[in-house]
């Protein structure tokens, strides 16, 4: 009995230490070999806008890895993209032994993303071991916003005239907005502009709309931006409206012809009350 307790531990103290001598040199994927540095992460998105997040990676052991990366917020606004794959948000890269690597995975941020602050999470897998698993507040902002906006010229009551706005698209590709501009002295107008990268100047034509003759001077109107049904900015310009030409003439001759009118009216009262005078007499 004894002899036979002895042969199998025996027997098991050969297994360990065949086990043992099989693992000699195998070290595992987690192991702090694998360094992630120089996380490079923007603090602000605008919609639609493209773009690349990226960490350095060493590994310090003599072997290759497989890994993957990825650059993700929970609704998938934000999104990375697979070279190989656009339907696949994980990029797949390889570390070779001792070798450092600057992983750099391409996002977009989806056109109608919703503005605000969203909660990214980047992270690196190396060898099926997670080395980076962070998270980030990152804002979302409009994918374009007005500069400025200024009359093109001294508009009259009865012309158009016209608006010139500065929008600045914020992203690397043509964008479609539309503006809207009202106000109480102006006939409501909307315009749909193709806004081409960087800053753009649109005119947008106004026509005044008074309701009588000196109805004009400094009048405010209201300029909208949209994007998809979204208004994403809004500016509120001050427009000098000057008397019509017409006008102007009417302004001045009428009251004068008026003014004549009037005296030569009296005149010929008072004579003809003289005269009468005088033939009762």
């Amino acid at each position: 009995m004894k002899l036979s307790l002895r042969i199998c531990t025996l027997m098991i103290a050969v297994l360990f230490m065949t086990s043992a001598i099989g693992l000699q040199g195998f070290v595992p994927a987690a192991a702090p070999n694998i360094q992630i540095s120089d996380v490079n992460v923007p603090t602000e998105l605008y919609q639609a806008e493209r773009g690349q997040v990226n960490a350095t990676v060493q590994n310090l052991l003599n072997t290759s890895f497989d890994g993957f990366a990825r650059f993700v917020d929970i609704s998938g606004e934000i999104r990375s993209q697979s070279p190989v794959d656009p339907l696949s948000e994980f990029v797949n890269f390889t570390i070779g032994p001792e070798e450092t690597l600057t992983v750099v995975v391409d996002y977009t941020v989806n056109e109608t993303a919703t503005l605000g602050t969203h909660t990214v999470t980047f992270e690196i897998n190396v060898g099926e071991f997670s080395f980076l698993f962070a998270q980030y507040q990152i804002t979302v902002l409009p994918v374009a916003s007005i500069h400025s906006v200024v009359p093109g010229n001294v508009f009259s009551q009865d012309q158009a005239g016209l608006l010139l706005v500065a929008i600045e698209n914020h992203v690397d590709r043509t964008r479609s907005v539309r503006l809207d501009v009202f106000g109480p002295k102006f006939v409501n107008a909307s315009e749909e502009v193709d806004l081409a990268p960087g800053l753009n100047t649109v005119a947008i034509p106004l026509m005044p709309n008074v309701s009588h003759v000196y109805d004009f001077g400094m009048f405010t109107a209201n300029v909208s931006l949209f994007y998809f049904d979204e208004m994403i900015g809004t500016e509120i310009v001050t427009v000098p409206v000057d008397m019509a030409i017409l006008n102007k003439l009417l302004a001045v001759v009428l009251p004068a012809v008026i003014f004549l009118v009037l005296v030569l009216f009296y005149a010929l009262r008072k004579r003809q009350r003289i005269r009468a005078a005088i033939t009762s007499e």
